[in-house]
């Protein structure tokens, strides 16, 4: 099974690089994004093994695909960047500051959600589709 899973997400890389390269990054984002969300949200309804198996390995399917173009957009970003360095830092500095914000907000949210489970689910399909507006 592993095996499966491996050369599966091994097709995938390669599916997403050349459609990376031949098309708009930011489009692929924002189309990958819309599948990677339904997916990550559709896994509250999983009843059965079958369906979590399904679900949580589209959702993988989705989180590659998306990695590779934005991935790409952010080394075109860079490039373009007068002084490389300095994006660099910013970028990460940024990616560190938004989750040290987001955590209280998560911990307010879930010492008030009736069912955490499912709340998770839905916070992290909604936050997925932000990828199309980092790059």
């Amino acid at each position: 099974m592993v095996s499966i899973t491996s050369i599966v997400s091994i097709l995938v890389y390669y599916i997403f690089g050349k459609i990376s390269d031949s098309f708009n990054k930011k489009r692929i984002i924002t189309y990958v994004s819309y599948f990677y969300s339904l997916f990550f949200t559709l896994r509250i309804f999983s009843q059965s093994m079958q369906k979590i198996i399904l679900f949580d390995s589209l959702k993988s399917i989705g989180q590659k695909a998306i990695m590779v173009p934005f991935v790409a957009r952010i080394y075109e970003l860079t490039e373009e960047s007068p002084n490389y360095l300095e994006f660099t830092i910013i970028k990460e500095n940024a990616f560190r500051v938004s989750r040290v914000i987001i955590l209280p907000i998560l911990i307010l949210i879930f010492l008030f959600a009736p069912n955490p489970f499912i709340t998770s689910f839905i916070i992290g399909g909604i936050a997925v589709l932000g990828y199309r507006y980092i790059t």
